[in-house]
């Protein structure tokens, strides 16, 4: 990979400030990447190639004087020639998760992300794609805390041509990091690769590597009581899910937000982490546990346990625990007391309700760092939490809330089994959001939720069924949308599958079709669970993904379509050609002939989904 085009000073390689002097010498080119030394610090990149020829990049800072020094500035620069490029960013907000776009490369193009929640306001992804030889480098960088990555056009004098400079790392605004003598600092992680493929960056190749490190357990159904009820829930509420939920497959009930507190505001109430006694389940939350597994499913509840509302008991008896976020009190998890505090509170919730799966949520913002660390020392800290609560219950499923996209990023996908990616339950905005973050993660990190409900008294009149589906389109039913069995079907493969509603609101008929696409799904989820992921067609009104097993032995094509002005799409999938495919009734298809031909879909319905799944045979 040409990513090294000017390699003569250590600060075309190092974006690294501090008390320590300038990088002004050359860095030494050693087996494992770079190294650069003075008299005071030793600098390192160690670059590692892995499968598909994914490159991984760290590093690290060491303090060889015998007095601190102080850090700026921590991070990594690349070097391109000045070509013509266009630059990939992504946006992250609330019902806008991972919107990306291209812009072409002028002086410099910025994305970064000033908050304590690693993927608030700009996912940590930049690629870059050269018009002039149709070839890409994608860069992800792997971040607990405030970041930046920039790609700029520079020049060098008078008479000098450009070349573009790519610089990732800890974003330097208040960054006053101490090392000691001796400490070593870590940069973040940065991941990246070339692609000829700019509909999806050959993410495939993220999604082999990202599998390999944090391999997956296996993918639930789960159902959350946020869409149904919200924080306005009681007994009988929860109860009369309960046959429903085991008839049409639930493995975990979660209670979201609502059981908590001593207010009567469970956004208040953030911080008593404790039943509450006069809303939800009034005290008996208990009990409906038993009722949970008593049916044959495991039981979840909601926690935010970084943040306290301003009313919370906890606030007033521990101010010393808490720092001032922009909306909500932060816990500190540097102060000891604070830390033990909270992983004891946690702790006891699990044990006396047998929960097995939590979903963390992180809905707030921490915009001064307390300790000039672009936050990574209370990332950190907050991390060892996160981890003490896995060595504790190493069987707890741990689901992220994306929190608007705020936390969905690879660094908490190390720690958490998978992300809640988007309040709007709208499956034709969910689709969008779903194939965007496949660019930064494999497939089964990304859940798909559906918040439905049957209309039956529609009064047909051109031939069309009175039983419809309707869904929720947009984060509280203000919206609804009508959506086809055959396009849920199609959604909800791949990821772990969520619901989110009233499964007594679902005719027979519906609930049925539901149930039998759950039950799809659990027969094909260890494919699933390692899966790689190609976007095969985008074109806005046909998408095509293609789900397929590391070695090609396995593949499944899932076509949707919106609103269609044609009879039939092409798409190409990604096969071994020295294979031959078999198709579910038999037939068998030749794997070059698939890769030079392609193969027909016939388009029957606006806002319908059509899938096909291939079994590889040797010739």
């Amino acid at each position: 990979m040409k990513v090294y085009k000017r390699n003569k000073e250590a600060f075309d390689i190092f974006a690294v400030l501090g008390s320590f002097g300038e990088l002004c010498q050359a860095p030494l080119k050693t087996d494992f990447g770079f190294l650069f030394e003075n008299e005071k610090i030793k600098l390192s990149a160690e670059i590692k190639e892995h499968k598909y020829g994914v490159l991984t990049r760290r590093d690290a800072i060491t303090n060889i004087s015998e007095c601190e020094e102080k850090i700026y500035s921590l991070g990594s620069r690349f070097s391109l020639d000045g070509g013509d490029w266009e630059v990939y960013t992504q946006y992250n907000g609330w019902q806008n998760e991972s919107f990306g776009t291209w812009a072409p490369l002028v002086t410099s193009i910025v994305s970064r992300c000033n908050s304590v929640r690693g993927s608030h306001d700009a996912a940590p992804i930049l690629a870059l794609w050269n018009k002039q030889n149709d070839r890409g480098v994608v860069f992800h960088l792997k971040v607990s805390g405030a970041w930046q990555m920039r790609a700029s056009r520079v020049y060098s004098g008078i008479g000098t041509p450009c070349h573009t400079e790519i610089e990732i790392g800890l974003l330097p605004d208040g960054l006053s990091l101490p090392i000691a003598p001796g400490e070593t600092l870590n940069a973040p992680e940065i991941i990246y690769y070339e692609f000829k493929n700019k509909k999806d960056l050959d993410a495939y190749k993220l999604h082999s590597y990202i599998n390999e490190k944090y391999p997956a357990r296996a993918l639930p159904v789960v159902f959350d009581s946020w869409l149904y009820k919200f924080d306005k829930f009681n007994f009988s509420d929860m109860e009369a899910q309960l046959e429903r939920a085991k008839e049409i497959g639930v493995e975990y009930f979660v209670i979201d937000a609502g059981w908590f507190g001593k207010t009567k505001d469970w956004y208040d109430g953030r911080g008593d982490w404790c039943e509450n006694l006069e809303i939800g389940f009034e005290g008996r939350m208990q009990e409906f546990t038993e009722l949970v597994r008593s049916r044959g499913m495991k039981f979840g509840f909601w926690l935010e346990p970084e943040c306290a509302g301003d009313f919370a008991e906890v606030l007033s008896a521990h101010p010393e625990y808490f720092l001032r976020g922009k909306n909500s009190y932060f816990l500190d998890f540097l102060n000891d007391e604070a830390f033990d505090y909270i992983l004891k509170t946690v702790t006891k919730l699990i044990e006396k309700y047998g929960a097995e799966y939590i979903k963390l949520d992180f809905n707030a913002d921490l915009e001064y760092d307390k300790y000039s660390s672009s936050f990574t020392k209370y990332q950190e800290a907050h991390d060892r939490f996160i981890l003490k609560i896995r060595e504790k219950f190493p069987e707890i499923y741990l689901e992220n809330c994306g929190s608007g996209g705020a936390c969905m990023n690879l660094h908490t996908a190390s720690l958490y089994d998978s992300f809640w990616p988007t309040d709007n339950e709208s499956p034709y905005v969910g689709l969008r959001i779903y194939k965007d973050t496949l660019l930064r993660m494999p497939p089964r990190l990304i859940e798909c939720w559906c918040a439905l409900a049957s209309v039956t008294d529609k009064t047909p009149v051109y031939g069309c069924s009175s039983d419809k589906i309707i869904s929720c389109a947009d984060a509280v039913w203000d919206h609804v949308v009508g959506v086809s069995p055959e396009y849920l079907r199609g959604y909800l493969s791949g990821s772990p599958i969520g619901l989110s509603f009233d499964l007594n609101s679902l005719s027979e008929g519906s609930f049925n079709s539901l149930k039998s696409i759950i039950e799809d799904f659990k027969n094909r989820r260890d494919f699933y669970a390692s899966a790689l992921c190609h976007v095969l067609t985008d074109s806005g009104n046909v998408t095509a993904l293609e789900y397929r097993s590391e070695d090609f032995s396995e593949c499944e094509i899932c076509v949707f379509t919106d609103k269609i002005m044609q009879d039939s799409v092409t798409v190409y999938p990604v096969v071994d050609e020295a294979f031959d495919y078999v198709k579910d009734d038999g037939s068998i298809l030749n794997g070059k002939e698939l890769s030079e031909y392609g193969i027909d879909f016939a388009l029957k319905k606006s806002f319908s989904a059509y899938s096909l799944k291939l079994r590889a045979v040797r010739k």
